[in-house]
């Protein structure tokens, strides 16, 4: 027993991380590795059939505070909605029910405001390669071709007077997170339902298999090291499981953070792994498992590879490839345009007009400077969807 004692405190338990760092290496250079953009030449216009939400989804693999803000910039910028800040909230009105949208973009209307609106079809938002989608879909297209001018307009008053009369609002709290959450949860729905495995593919199986080596180290080894606290086993496991949900969560926030981070998210950044990694480990280490220091160490270093490489074997298909590329110069072109461009109209409607339509992508690609985006700062601590 004694010699079982003393090899809990060896350093040989640090093997089994240095092992799993190089499984992981061999799968992310053969699997996970991302292309490299260079030269990137800028382009005028965004990725074909490539909305701002689908452009955040792209770049960043999930959905959360900055694709929101995205999303809902896209929506007012055609019109559907109105936004209105109002003492540090957003109010968010729908204006109109007769535009047909991309279905992240529909699925957040529904969740926010309790109304449907008409989605794109399917092939025009999917496909990268297809041009831009019309506003409306054929049938509604066509349907509206079909109804004298007269009644147009009074349809159009009747939906005004429908919308007047029961009015589809909701107020958006930043420092509310189940408001924010449920929002972004509805749009990483619809990109699940219609993205997925189109533009990346996440390579999960490699790691859930060092996830599950990780705990057969970790338990197995628990029977070789002595607690007088608590069982070293349950010790064990309970570490594992608390370190691996927090390393997900936390991957997630690291991912989606802002190239331009505010103190608070400097401060978040700190703060998480002290608060779920680091001091679960150092009391367990020193007050629960004072002969295993090392082993525990060992946990948590396994624990830290894992939920870093749940994001890094993340791998674009060729078409999340092209996406990327197109979205590298289009992100090169707003960094150019940006106030330049602006003082050169040479009136405020053209300047309306450009702000309106590159906005919503300017805040998916985190281009600020001269653009104004205050939404997706305020949004941008809320957890992140995969």
């Amino acid at each position: 027993m004694s010699s079982l004692n003393a090899s809990a405190g060896s350093a040989l338990w640090l093997v089994f991380p240095a092992l799993l760092l190089a499984y992981y290496l061999v799968c992310w250079l053969l699997l996970g590795r991302d292309p490299a953009i260079e030269n990137v030449a800028p382009q005028y216009q965004p990725p074909p059939g490539v909305s701002p939400g689908m452009a955040r989804y792209i770049v960043t693999g999930g959905s959360d505070g900055t694709t929101l803000a995205a999303v809902l910039a896209q929506l007012a910028a055609r019109g559907v909605v109105a936004i209105q800040p109002e003492a540090g909230s957003y109010r968010i009105k729908l204006l109109r029910v007769d535009v047909a949208v991309q279905p992240e973009e529909a699925a957040l209307v529904e969740a926010l405001l309790r109304q449907k609106i008409p989605v794109l079809e399917p092939d025009a938002s999917a496909n990268p390669d297809a041009p831009p989608a019309d506003t409306v879909t054929h049938e509604l297209r066509e349907a509206v071709q079909r109804i004298p001018e007269q009644q147009l307009a009074s349809r159009g008053l009747a939906i005004a007077a429908q919308l007047a009369m029961s009015p589809h609002e909701a107020v958006i709290n930043p420092r509310t997170g189940v408001e924010i959450k449920a929002a972004v949860d509805a749009i990483q729905d619809a990109f699940r339902k219609n993205f997925q495995d189109i533009y990346f593919r996440w390579n999960y199986g490699y790691v859930l298999a060092g996830v599950a080596a990780t705990f057969l180290f970790g338990l197995g080894s628990s029977f070789f090291v002595r607690s007088e606290q608590a069982p070293s086993l349950f010790m064990t496991l309970w570490l594992l499981v608390f370190t691996s949900i927090a390393g997900v969560v936390m991957s997630g926030f690291f991912t989606a953070r802002p190239r331009r981070p505010s103190l608070r998210q400097h401060v978040s950044s700190l703060l998480l792994p002290l608060l779920f990694i680091v001091f679960p480990g150092f009391m367990i280490a020193f007050f629960v498992m004072p002969q295993a220091k090392l082993f525990v160490l060992a946990l948590l270093l396994a624990v830290a590879l894992n939920s870093m490489f749940f994001v890094l074997m993340r791998a674009p298909t060729p078409a999340g490839r092209r996406a990327l590329e197109q979205l590298a110069g289009f992100r090169e072109f707003l960094l150019r345009v940006e106030q330049d461009r602006l003082e050169r109209m040479n009136t405020p409607q053209e300047k309306a007009e450009l702000l309106n339509r590159f906005l919503p992508y300017a805040i998916a690609l985190e281009v600020k400077e001269g653009w104004g985006d205050t939404m997706a700062s305020d949004f941008s601590n809320t957890i992140v969807e995969r």
